[in-house]
């Protein structure tokens, strides 16, 4: 109770205090003093308790730093275990991943070649090559087209020749080129029966 008492008179003296600071005894100027008074006390407290805060913050972040220490500290062990069991286990790379190519690029590669052997006239090499291309897809047409003018051309091999101008016939009636080949065919038959009389 003598504690309050203290109190009370404190806080009258200081209001008293304040009042002569201010210049003021009574009415609306001496509730703003102690409006004043009160927001000074309650700054002060503020700044205490952010120093206060501040303090705590600081000393938190160093508990939090040695934590994470001792936790990268046990994230290198782990890691340092796991290559280590790697190193065991030691695999190959695969640098590469090989994909087997498609038929229709299978197709592509031996027709390539196929023309690239024609254009150096290494014809039985192309013709090994062509019919690698026909086994990939026997109705290819621009294949038929040139094994056609290999056996006549180059093998004088008519029969063979008309088959494979038909065969591009049929699977290409309406090509561009079709009267020629027509020509062709009946020029290797021409040919071929004159060669049966001799």
């Amino acid at each position: 109770m003598l504690k309050n008492k203290i109190s009370l008179l404190a806080l009258s003296l200081a209001f008293f205090c304040l009042s002569l600071r201010v210049g003021f005894a009574f009415g609306q100027d001496f509730e703003d003093a102690v409006k004043e008074l009160r927001e000074s006390v309650i700054r002060k407290k503020m700044k205490n308790t952010s120093e206060a805060k501040e303090s705590d913050i600081s000393e938190a972040k160093g508990a939090r730093a040695s934590e994470m220490s001792i936790a990268e500290k046990q994230k290198e062990k782990i890691i340092e275990s796991e290559i280590a069991a790697k190193k065991e286990k030691m695999e190959p790379i695969e640098i590469f991943k090989y994909e087997e190519p498609s038929a229709r690029e299978l197709l592509k590669q031996h027709y390539n070649l196929a023309l690239a052997y024609d254009q150096n006239q290494q014809y039985d090499e192309a013709e090994a090559e062509y019919k690698k291309a026909l086994d990939i897809d026997p109705d290819d047409p621009d294949t038929h087209y040139n094994l056609g003018i290999i056996y006549d051309d180059y093998f004088q091999d008519k029969a063979r020749a008309v088959a494979h101008y038909e065969k591009y016939l049929e699977l290409r009636p309406g090509a561009r080129d079709a009267e020629n080949v027509r020509s062709w065919i009946r020029w290797a038959k021409q040919q071929l029966a004159l060669s049966e009389f001799k």
